[in-house]
């Protein structure tokens, strides 16, 4: 192997090459060589948030989880597993490398990334000859933030406007099939339910607080155990490892609200870790204390790769010895089991909080010394230290305050807040939550200012600073600035700093939206996550050829990935070179066959070249199978109308309705076109025949609100907007966000108030008080 400065140069020159014809060999020998035949396969379910203690293999004496339950009759059930961090990101860093994740980089959820020359899960099989699909529905798990580098399959509906929401049985379905089609390839597929995080949503989850929490986790049991029979029927259990396990606790309060991320207890740090052979067995309890950090070395073990490097005192160790009967181990009843978080000083400016729990002692971690990970160098370190019973109290009035809001007691949560900021030093998280209330309460100029001054008084704080500027965007008013004071302030928190960039190019600052993606890299070690991120900062600025660069930098670092040759294809044909663009969506087709999007991607390419016959041949191999007329056609004009082949997709219309006069999405895809074209009278004409023919939907009124205002009737939109809101699509809710029709102050300033007020209520509808 070459050194990675080198590596980056060749290997650049070789994608960039393919373009022209080539092949990269790396990709074409690691997914030939895989083993032939082979069914052997490794199953890793994490499942957000879940508490042992509903569990009866743990001792619940009313269970939640039958099927779960059932799984750990025939396994290794861990009593004593420990999360290194009771957040979701930072836990499944570690568990993806067997470090504490601010060793690797990752501090919480919202800012960190997981990035560097550490060893992962995911690529270390890839190379292995594994195949590797992951499968999650938390947003925030993206290809951005760096979790998802080494999978070959990746599929995260909660990323796709089109699949807002899906839950855990689309999750566990698509896991089948992607185990069923490699079922002659070892395969690793790693399932992240999010269903059970606060604030506990999915299929009939009802209730507030701990109902609501228990509906989660019986709902995703019940997914659960629908996954585990289609792995019988279709003959992919008999040799599979199945490892379930959560990525934290749960902290529930008296109404509850989660407190996970800002304690360090058992109720957050307690995991259940089931791991049931090939064919199953008896149930075996397991006492040694482990740690999700285990998992690591414990995957690559039951895969049959080499040993990685020997772990320091703190790192993971294989279960392996556990799982083959011997004894405990070599886990002594003492070993040294480390937890972090920065989340009380990220939400409430008090220190973060490490430990090394030793059996029953736990002992906190000093700053440097020792064994353990340095802490990182954090602008806001020397924050206010609250004696133990000021910080139960800060938390109680948190864990009030969420569920008042959650409950529609906005008047107790007035009242709640108004104590806890007449207090000195005023909390982020105090700040935060008044500007949840006040977009619940419909008045968002108070939640901007609120946070503002806030902002400016707590000085460098990441978090509320960010809070801001995500508030900004959700109200259609997205802002730079406050991004900028948010990367200023959050030290090693790396996606700040490109959030930053990427608001930059959007706004037209092309130059400093560079120099903003340069600085966030300047001292971080080259990644495919690092090298894509730079990829799109450059594309959205205008430079596709920096934007090649780095995706081809991206795809050699990540080998197997598709993800950055479909982002090559994308640069390649802003650049003009649409043989180039083709080539790069073969290839990732060819690493990734199952993804149909890529004939979309495809299609796009060929409608952009002008090649319309091959763009409608790609786009209907990208529909569904068994689709059939005329909703094909229909969805093919949807896709000429998206990339604004306005005249071919109302020619193909035309041709539905002509057999169809009736065919309520036909008159609705031609009211779309119509208003593409700023003609709002035939739109509105189209709009209402769709209104008439298929009976009241909410993106109808969406289009007929849009179509009013370009006639400017300020009075009709608002009439039809109240049709949209009453709706609360998520689609909507994000098309509301980016359309300027209906975020103008100076032509339409009473919709404005309008959409405003709804941004700000129905974001909150989601329950999103971090």
């Amino acid at each position: 192997m070459c050194d990675s400065a080198h590596g980056d140069m060749l290997y650049s020159r070789l994608v960039i090459r393919t373009c022209k014809g080539i092949l990269p060999l790396a990709v074409v020998c690691l997914l030939a060589c895989a083993a032939p035949d082979s069914d052997r396969r490794i199953i890793l379910i994490t499942v957000d948030s879940l508490r042992p203690d509903r569990m009866a293999a743990y001792g619940a004496s009313v269970s939640l989880t039958p099927s779960l339950d059932e799984l750990a009759a025939e396994s290794h059930v861990f009593l004593r597993a420990v999360t290194p961090a009771p957040l979701t990101l930072p836990a499944l860093a570690g568990l993806m490398t067997g470090k504490a994740p601010s060793a690797v980089g990752v501090l919480d959820d919202e800012g960190s990334l997981l990035t560097g020359p550490h060893a992962r899960l995911a690529p270390d099989l890839l190379t292995g000859g594994w195949s590797t699909g992951a499968f999650v529905n938390a947003s925030f798990l993206d290809h951005g933030s760096g979790i998802m580098e080494g999978f070959r399959h990746a599929y995260n509906p909660t990323a796709s406007r089109e699949s807002a929401g899906a839950h855990s049985p689309a999750l566990f379905a698509d896991a089948v099939e992607f185990l069923d089609r490699n079922r002659k390839i070892p395969a690793f597929a790693w399932i992240h339910v999010h269903d059970t995080h606060y604030p506990y949503t999915g299929p009939d989850v009802v209730g507030a607080g701990r109902e609501r929490y228990s509906a989660a986790v019986a709902a995703v049991d019940r997914a659960l155990g629908a996954f585990l029979r289609a792995l019988d029927r279709k003959g992919l259990s008999e040799n599979a490892w199945i490892i379930v396990t959560a990525d934290h606790g749960e902290g529930l309060g008296t109404d509850g609200e989660a407190t996970h991320g800002v304690l360090l207890n058992d109720a957050t740090l307690h995991v259940p870790l089931v791991i049931r052979p090939p064919g199953g067995g008896k149930q075996r309890t397991v006492e040694a204390p482990v740690t999700l950090l285990d998992l690591y070395p414990t995957v690559r073990a039951l895969a049959g790769l080499e040993g990685s490097d020997a772990p320091g005192p703190m790192d993971g160790r294989s279960l392996l010895p556990v799982l083959q009967g011997d004894g405990a181990g070599g886990f002594p009843d003492d070993r040294p089991l480390y937890t972090e978080t920065f989340m009380p000083l990220f939400n409430f400016h008090w220190p973060a909080l490490r430990q090394v729990r030793r059996g029953a002692s736990i002992e906190d971690a000093p700053a440097s010394g020792g064994p353990w990970p340095l802490l990182p160098a954090l602008p806001e370190a020397d924050k206010v230290v609250r004696d133990e019973t000021q910080r139960r109290r800060e938390l109680a009035i948190a864990g009030e305050i969420a569920s008042a809001l959650e409950t529609g007691r906005l008047e107790e949560a007035e009242r709640l807040l108004a104590e806890w900021l007449g207090r000195p030093h005023v909390s982020p998280m105090a700040a935060r939550l008044q500007a949840t209330l006040r977009r619940i309460q419909g008045r968002p100029d108070e939640a901007l200012a609120g946070l503002g001054e806030h902002a400016r008084s707590l000085g460098t704080c990441a978090d509320v600073w960010s809070t801001l500027a995500e508030l900004q965007q959700d109200l259609g008013r997205p802002s730079a600035d406050a991004w900028s004071r948010a990367a200023d302030a959050a030290g090693p928190r790396l996606r700040f700093r490109l959030q930053e960039a990427e608001m930059l190019a959007r706004e037209g600052q092309m130059e400093a939206a560079v120099r903003s993606a340069r600085k966030a890299v300047a001292d971080r070690p080259a990644s495919a996550t690092v090298n894509a991120a730079l990829g799109r900062v450059f594309l959205r600025a205008g430079s596709t050829e920096d934007a090649l660069r780095m995706y081809a930098a991206a795809a050699v670092a990540a080998p197997g990935s598709s993800l950055y040759h479909r982002e090559m294809a994308v640069a390649a044909s802003r650049a003009g070179n649409t043989e180039g663009a083709i080539k790069m969506l073969q290839e990732a087709e060819r690493i990734d066959p199952s993804d149909a999007t890529l004939q979309r991607d495809l299609g796009d390419v060929h409608a952009g070249s002008g090649d319309l016959e091959a763009a409608r041949a790609a786009y209907r191999k990208a529909l569904p199978a068994g689709l059939g007329e005329p909703g094909a056609s229909l969805a093919v004009a949807e896709n000429l109308l998206r990339v604004g082949r306005l005249d071919e997709a109302a020619a193909l219309v035309d041709e539905v309705l002509a057999g169809h006069a009736g065919d309520a999405q036909a008159h609705y895809i031609r009211g779309q076109i119509e208003l593409a074209r700023r003609e709002p009278e035939s739109a509105r004409e189209e709009l209402l025949a769709a209104l008439r023919t298929g009976g009241e939907r909410p993106q109808v009124y969406y289009g007929l609100a849009r179509a009013a205002l370009m006639a400017s009737d300020e009075e009709q939109a608002l009439a039809y907007l109240d049709r949209v809101f009453a709706a609360d699509d998520p689609v909507l809710r994000r098309a509301l966000q980016a359309d300027n029709l209906f975020s103008s102050p100076d032509r339409f300033p009473a919709v404005r108030v309008a959409v405003e007020r709804y941004l700000a209520g129905a974001a909150d509808k989601k329950g999103d008080v971090r």
